[in-house]
Order: structure tokens, then C-alpha cells, then sequence
């Protein structure tokens, strides 16, 4: 049974398949949600938090593009040389050239502990005087669920590097379900910040 569970799991989030179609589409849609809230911001004079969300807007949109490898199967366009060379699934991207893959595990690390904790760690103070940095910019306690397995498992790799793989392994494509769930939680923030943004300005 657990080895028809461990085969169903790879289908469903190897190369092109729901699941990484799916984070595509997440990824997508949190483009388009932070540019809607970017612009309204701007609209309303806002323009720190606008400029930060359409900041943020790009980033998703990059990331998304990065995941369908900027079109290339899409298009069916050759691997360049520079890539085939560096880039360890040979495909073109950049999150997979080697220096890059590494500074990616301390970024999902990072950002799974801001998106799982930083609501607990931030100062009262911080929360009650910076309310609406917090409200905009630190997901709430009640999405914590979609931001902890990144953490966990990001930080697993970290330090089992450090230690020099004294942990046993995880096979590339395992951490694919927890950066599924990241993707969704950062799109429910967005969608909650655009709610909390159309009562702001009612």
C-alpha cells in the first residue's frame, strides 16, 4: 500500500502534472491579485504599499514563469548551450543553475518561516502601532498550515548539508506537495488582503 502511495505522489508532482500545474496556476493568479491590489493602492495614493505590491506582483510573476520554464516546452524552444551546461534538469530556467539552487533553499526557508511564524514572533507593540504593514505584509495565524511544511522541509535540507548529509536523504521532487501547499497559501493571503483592501476603501 505505502509503495502504491509513494508511486501515485511522484505521478501526481513530477514534471508536468497536476501538481505542478496546479502551483502554476496558483502562482498566476497571485500575479494578478497583487497587481489589482498594487494598483488600487496606487490609486488611492498609497504609493509605498502600491510600489511593494507591484514589487510583489513581478516576483509571482517571474516564479511562475520560472516553473514553465518561461514557455519552453510550451513553444518547443531548444535548451540553450549556457543552460544544458549548468543547469542541472537542463532546462531553461534559472532557479535550477547550481549557486542559484542553493540560495533558493535559504530563500523557501525564509519565507516558510515568515509565512508560518512571524505573526507569533512579532512584538505587540509592532502589531498594535504597524497595523496595517502587519495586516498586509505578515500572514495571519490561521494560514500558518500552508507556510510550516516549506519551512521544515527547506530547513531539513539546510542543515543536513551542514552536517554532511548525516540525515538520510530526501529524493529531488519530494519537497514538490509542501511548495504546492506555500503557492496556495500565498495566493488565500492575497485574495484576504484584496477583501480586506476593498472594505479599507469603501
Amino acid at each position: 500500500m505505502y509503495i502504491l502511495h509513494y508511486v501515485h505522489t511522484k505521478m501526481l508532482f513530477s514534471e508536468d502534472h497536476i501538481g505542478e500545474n496546479l502551483q502554476v496556476l496558483f502562482y498566476f493568479l497571485s500575479f494578478a491579485a497583487a497587481l489589482f491590489i498594487g494598483i488600487r493602492f496606487v490609486k488611492a495614493r498609497n504609493n509605498l504599499f502600491g510600489s511593494l505590491y507591484l514589487v510583489l506582483a513581478f516576483t509571482f510573476f517571474v516564479v511562475a514563469m520560472e516553473e514553465i520554464r518561461w514557455g519552453q516546452r510550451i513553444f518547443d524552444v531548444a535548451t540553450p548551450s549556457y543552460f544544458e551546461e549548468n543547469n542541472f534538469q537542463q532546462e531553461l530556467n534559472i532557479h535550477n543553475l547550481g549557486e542559484t539552487y542553493n540560495h533558493l533553499t535559504l530563500a523557501y526557508t525564509v519565507v516558510g518561516f515568515v509565512g508560518a511564524f512571524a505573526w507569533l514572533v512579532l512584538p505587540a507593540g509592532i502589531k498594535v502601532n504597524y497595523s496595517s504593514w502587519v495586516n498586509y505584509f505578515v500572514p495571519s495565524w490561521y494560514l500558518t498550515s500552508y507556510f510550516l511544511p516549506v519551512f521544515l522541509i527547506y530547513l531539513y535540507f539546510i542543515i543536513s548539508e551542514y552536517l554532511g548529509g548525516f540525515f538520510l536523504p530526501l529524493e529531488f521532487g519530494e519537497q514538490e506537495p509542501a511548495e504546492l501547499l506555500m503557492s496556495l497559501g500565498m495566493l488565500l493571503f492575497l485574495i484576504i488582503n484584496m477583501h480586506r483592501q476593498s472594505l479599507q476603501l469603501l
